[in-house]
This record gives structure tokens, sequence and C-alpha cells, in this order.
């Protein structure tokens, strides 16, 4: 919403959008819990989903606040573009550092000992297992990507090249943007067909 006003406004727009949700999120499962007297994060982790939708909101927005801080950096310069794109730059990385030492630890692994299917290959389609606790899989969900235990960090990836797109977007006209383009594409038909693979 914020492309027509220019770089930078773009890049500091869906950074306001995210941080803006993430606000609104908390305030509305703070009073939800206190008007039911359950505990903040017991109540959040089932009920509403915190911080689950927000981080699907920043997955959602921040690309494209590293395309505009992209832009901003390498034509009108200056701290605004810089720090927004450090901003967008940090987040996978932080997301990664969360899904590996606070999620995966306090998860575990529920193998389905049968699967509700049709017809007998429309098993490999469907998940092997579940993360439990529930609590733990509502809060944190879109840390979890994948239905495969060992494999539980991979959406970090996924959200980390979508950030990188969006910076290589951002360098369009460079001379290295077409290969990274190009890379970038690769990248992604592999993370899909795992992701399919892992179901």
């Amino acid at each position: 919403p914020f492309y027509a006003s220019g770089p930078v406004a773009m890049a500091w727009g869906n950074i306001g959008l995210v941080l803006g949700f993430a606000c609104m999120h908390a305030f509305a499962v703070r009073g939800l819990s206190a008007a039911r007297q359950s505990t903040f994060w017991l109540f959040a982790q089932t009920t509403l989903r915190f911080p689950a939708l927000t981080l699907q909101v920043a997955d959602l927005w921040l690309p494209g606040a590293a395309l505009g801080a992209t832009v901003g950096v390498t034509t009108t310069g200056g701290a605004a573009p810089l720090v927004a794109l450090l901003l967008t730059v940090a987040y996978p990385v932080a997301a990664f550092a969360v899904t590996i030492l606070y999620v995966l630890p306090r998860c575990g692994w529920e193998t389905y000992t049968r699967h509700p299917t049709g017809a007998a290959w429309d098993a490999y389609w469907y998940p092997e297992g579940r993360w439990s606790p529930k609590s733990v899989r509502n809060a944190c969900g879109p840390l979890m990507s994948t239905m495969t235990r060992r494999w539980g960090a991979l959406g970090s990836s996924m959200r980390a090249l979508n950030v990188v797109l969006g910076v290589a977007n951002g360098l369009q006209g460079s001379s290295a943007c077409d290969g990274v383009l190009i890379l970038l594409v690769v990248l992604h038909g592999a993370m899909a067909a795992m992701l399919v693979a892992l179901r």
C-alpha cells in the first residue's frame, strides 16, 4: 500500500504494519485473557495463536520491506533505509534462533498410528505425525513448517529466501542481479520439492 510513496516509505510502512498488528494481537490476547481470568500465555497459545498470526503477517509484509529498503539504500542512501534493511534481514535470523533454541526443545512429536484416508496411496500425502503439545503448536506453528521432526526448522530457510528475494528485486538493474534471481528461483523450486516430499 506504500509503493507510490517511495521506497523508504514502503519499507517503514510495511514494518509499521507488522509492528501494529503485533501490538493489536498482544492487546487482544491480554484483554480477553483478563476478561476470562486465565493465564495470559496459556490462553494466547491455545485460543488466539499468539504469536503465530503475527509471524504470518511478518512473512507477508517484510519481503516487501526488504525490497523498499534495498532500493532506498541504493538510490537515496541515508540511515533510514539502512536500518529498515537491517531489521528485515534480522527477522529470519531471529526466527531461526527462536525455533532452534526455544520452540523445538519444548516440542514433542506424535506419530500417527493410522491414516484416515480413503485409498492406500492417500497415506503418502497425509502427515506422518504432528507437533505436541497443542499450545506450542498453535503458538509457534509458522516456525515449524514441515510435518517431519528432523526438518522442523525448514520454514526458516523459506523465510530467509523470501527476504533475500525482496533484496534481489531491489537490486534490479545491477549486473549481479540476474544471476541472484536465477539462483533464488532454483532454491525456491528445491525448497518447494522438499516441502512436498516432507509433507
